[in-house]
């Protein structure tokens, strides 16, 4: 009798209280994890990766947060942290395409390009119509002296996304490889209208 009263109060009371402690529990996690977005979103990367290192110690397999801390080492200097978080989240989707561009950028700046172009065809495989994967290829091949191949891809980003700034500085300086100095300089002078830096350069060194 005594143990089916002690059953009948925990019933009542207890429960309750587990359950409040419990959905507690998820909203504070979930609010550190929507504080740690938008401190990413204002530029505030070192008190956004405290949170997301918050958030991953209770909830460690959360793709999006692993991502999102990658790209707060990524814009900290720290690129094999960055690398690691990347990695880990394309091992647990093989095809998440945010994952795949930031690890071919991280071969594209350790100037590691024919890795990189891999990785940006795997992108493409993803997605047929991202933009910024086309150009970061076309940029790739332009730095393998790929130039043609550089500018056709350059062409498709910029068909997807006319609004890519740095495309025709790329494409511009692939045209100068291959002596279509006229076509060149009209995507200097593009680049420069939309405020690409070292595109005034190119016009001064190329467009005279």
């Amino acid at each position: 009798m005594i143990f089916q009263t002690e059953l009948h109060f925990m019933k009542i009371y207890l429960f309750p209280v587990l359950f409040l402690a419990a959905f507690l529990l998820l909203s504070c996690r979930d609010e550190t994890s929507i504080m740690a977005d938008r401190l990413f979103e204002r530029g505030e990367y070192e008190r956004a990766l405290e949170m997301y290192n918050q958030y991953l110690y209770l909830k460690p397999r959360h793709l999006k947060s692993i991502y999102n801390r990658g790209r707060c080492y990524e814009e900290l200097g720290q690129y094999e942290q960055a690398l690691q978080d990347f990695q880990t989240v394309l091992d647990a989707e093989p095809k998440h395409v945010n994952a795949i561009m930031s690890i071919g950028q991280y071969h594209y700046r350790k100037k590691n390009y024919e890795q990189a172009i891999y990785n940006f065809d795997q992108a493409i495989d993803v997605e047929q119509n991202n933009a910024l994967a086309w150009y970061w290829r076309g940029r790739s091949r332009y730095f393998m002296g790929e130039a043609q191949k550089a500018i056709d891809d350059l062409n498709r980003a910029l068909n997807l996304n006319s609004r890519i700034g740095e495309a025709y500085l790329y494409r511009g300086a692939a045209r100068v490889f291959i002596n279509q100095k006229t076509m060149a300089c009209r995507d200097f002078r593009q680049a420069a209208s939309m405020g690409v830096k070292g595109a005034d350069e190119a016009v001064t060194k190329n467009c005279q």
